[in-house]
């Protein structure tokens, strides 16, 4: 029995073989040729057939295995098939671009432009918020502040204390405030940004020092040797990088021993460079003094929810407990990336979407220039259909194209997502520290998305339109016009219409913007600012930490010598420049007005110290009663002065001038 060969490439009438039935036809053959060979050797039919299907064995396993062998075979091969065919689909490709240069330039240009743009912002939405904070557990840490009548404040000492003894909801809970402060005992004399922390910061923030240790308990407490550590660009740049810390000391407020160096990834609060404990200094202990910024780390198993409710309920037995001097209502627990990410979440993604705008009007624009590009390959396209081409083979070709010209944008967009990073990051402050500059995994995978997403956004239809034009024959008489021609049309119309839209949305969301930044530019702030100048000083701890008397002395002097300036109208001081931020506060208590329920408060206010003639030199007017004078010292009895809204809120049907209010726990005194 002689077996009929056939090649791999040979198919029946009806079609591609399965592999099934191959194996079976094999098996088979092979099966009656040793049935043939029995019976040649004198044995009965019945007996060679049982004979030879026990000589093969377990059929259905040889079966399987075959099947899988051939399945892998056919795969392996249809495979090698179909990457030749996209190498040569690349070159054909690429030699149509290289004929065409200005239409090549012209969309790598637009690609990289509109990939650039998105991918650098994308990043930037990563990197602030969406990469998890560089902190064990992340998730589990939050912001602490009390809710009061009239809005919020931070934790109170004396409540933050106990708190801390006893919320079972956190696993620690810890006081921080940050300053810039003026640091001795580096290489020069320097401006430093530092953060005063309580005993279980870095219990809130568990962190591994990359030399040195961490501030031990009973180091913070009142009296304790003064201790701190620094971050790592503070150690390597302005401490010499010693392998030692032993004898390394700076003076702030006290002489601190420098005993650690945290690592380069630390950065809390951000750009925090050196860390001391805040128990060296005496805290007031009025719990309507709010005066310091909490962060807790939340027990395994704890949620938000719980963790409230258990702070409420314990706000609420302290103020039972001390009714003469509490003012908190509830408490508000915030996940700290929330909290630090909350001013740049809504312009950041806005941003991301601008761009992607961009990107999807370059992918029309791209579109239509392929549609119209088409018009010169009716013809190409025509003789390849003639010549066997399936629509499919020539919906891949034009594919091919369009990937090509993709890959190259798309890499080129990459490049410079990254430079415009790089400039974005130095030219404007983010939270969470400083902006890596660098290409991280998730970048890249959103990058690498995008030239996917442009492939099929400006490449499909085309493809799918232009490869209509090879089934009409006509093409190959005339070349240019058939009901292609007009389905091309369609297809450009909505095209067009599409990009005129989407640009309309950019023009118009950048006419909004515009319009919002004159309503900012052209809005009455209360001050006048032009030529004013500004010097920030900060006075080192170690040499002005008395009582206050050599700070003013040297405001004072500072005041005359630049009274003498020529030039110089006035000479004003502040402790926080108007629109820098909320600042301190404290309950008050209005003499002219009902007390709340605990008979000691009845109103809530933030507060500016200044000095010398800080109102005419911010060009603040006074619309009312007069500003301070030199007579206003510390023997003087005490005056303050408040805004309208102030006036309005309090005294709404009366003169505020001559009205008495007395601070109760503000850090200025009582």
């Amino acid at each position: 029995m002689k077996r009929r060969s056939r090649s791999d490439d040979e198919l029946p009438m009806s079609g591609v073989p399965s592999v099934e039935d191959d194996v079976k036809r094999e098996l088979d053959f092979h099966v009656e040729k040793r049935i043939a060979e029995l019976i040649a050797q004198g044995k009965s039919p019945d007996a060679a057939r049982r004979e030879a299907i026990e000589y093969f064995g377990d059929r259905f396993a040889i079966e399987e295995q075959c099947r899988d062998i051939e399945s892998r075979r056919r795969t392996t091969k249809r495979r090698a098939r179909w990457w030749a065919d996209v190498r040569q689909d690349a070159r054909v490709g690429l030699s149509l671009l290289r004929k065409r240069p200005g239409f090549t330039a012209m969309a790598i240009a637009t690609l990289a432009v509109g990939v650039g743009a998105t991918t650098a912002m994308f990043s930037l939405v990563y990197q602030v918020l969406l990469r998890p904070l560089p902190y064990p557990e992340p998730e589990r840490l939050v912001d602490v502040v009390e809710l009061h009548e009239k809005g919020w404040g931070n934790l109170p000492w004396s409540n933050l204390v106990d708190l801390a003894r006893d919320a079972r909801s956190f696993s620690a809970l810890a006081a921080h405030g940050t300053s810039e402060e003026t640091v001795l005992g580096a290489d020069v004399p320097l401006r430093a940004v530092v953060t005063e922390v309580s005993r279980d910061f870095f219990k809130v923030f568990p962190v591994t020092p990359v030399l040195g240790r961490t501030p031990f308990p009973e180091e913070h407490v009142l009296g304790a040797p003064p201790v701190a550590v620094v971050s790592y660009a503070f150690w390597r740049d302005h401490l010499g990088a010693p392998r030692s810390l032993n004898g390394t000391r700076i003076k702030l407020g006290h002489d601190f021993e420098v005993v650690g160096v945290l690592p380069p990834e630390f950065d809390f609060p951000s750009g925090t460079q050196v860390w001391g404990p805040v128990e060296l200094r005496e805290q007031p202990m009025s719990r309507t003094s709010h005066s310091r910024e909490a962060t807790a780390r939340l027990r395994p198993g704890v949620d938000m929810s719980t963790a409230t409710r258990e702070v409420d309920q314990l706000l609420a037995r302290y103020a039972q407990q001390f009714p003469a001097d509490f003012d908190a209502t509830g408490s508000r627990l915030t996940p700290l990336q929330d909290n630090l990410t909350q001013g740049s979440s809504r312009p950041l993604y806005l941003l991301l979407g601008a761009a992607g705008l961009v990107l999807l009007t370059a992918c029309c624009n791209l579109a239509g220039a392929m549609l119209a590009r088409g018009t010169s390959r009716a013809s190409e396209l025509a003789v390849r259909t003639a010549l066997g081409a399936t629509r499919a083979r020539i919906v891949r070709q034009l594919m091919t194209e369009s990937a090509v010209l993709a890959m190259v944008g798309g890499a080129l967009g990459l490049f410079m997502g990254f430079v415009l990073l790089r400039m974005v990051s130095a030219a404007y402050p983010l939270p969470l520290g400083s902006v890596q500059v660098r290409l991280e995994l998730p970048v890249v995978g959103f990058a690498t998305l995008m030239v996917v997403a442009t492939v099929l956004l400006f490449g499909l239809l085309p493809a799918l339109r232009l490869s209509a034009m090879g089934h009409t024959a006509s093409q190959l008489r005339d070349g240019q016009r058939s009901t292609g021609d007009r389905q091309r049309m369609g297809s450009w119309r909505v095209l067009v219409a599409g990009e005129v839209a989407l640009a309309v949305t950019l023009l118009v969301g950048a006419s909004l913007l515009i319009q919002s930044l004159r309503n900012v530019l052209a809005n009455e702030l209360g001050f006048d600012a032009s030529g004013v100048l500004i010097a920030e000083i900060a006075l080192p701890s170690s040499l002005y930490g008395g009582e206050g008397a050599d700070v003013a002395a040297f405001h004072t002097r500072v005041e005359e010598s630049l009274r003498q300036v020529p030039g110089a109208e006035a000479v004003g001081f502040t402790n926080i420049l108007p629109l820098q931020g909320a600042g301190p506060s404290g309950s008050l208590h209005v003499e002219a007005n009902p007390l709340d329920a605990s008979g000691q408060v009845n109103g809530y206010a933030l507060y500016r110290i200044v000095g010398g003639d800080f109102f005419g030199a911010a060009g603040i007017r006074v619309t009312r009663g007069r500003s301070f004078t030199l007579s206003d010292d510390a023997t003087a009895p005490p005056v303050v002065m408040v805004n309208e809204e102030m006036a309005r809120l309090q005294w709404p049907n009366e003169d505020p001038i001559g009205q008495r209010v007395r601070p109760v726990g503000m850090d200025s005194g009582s």
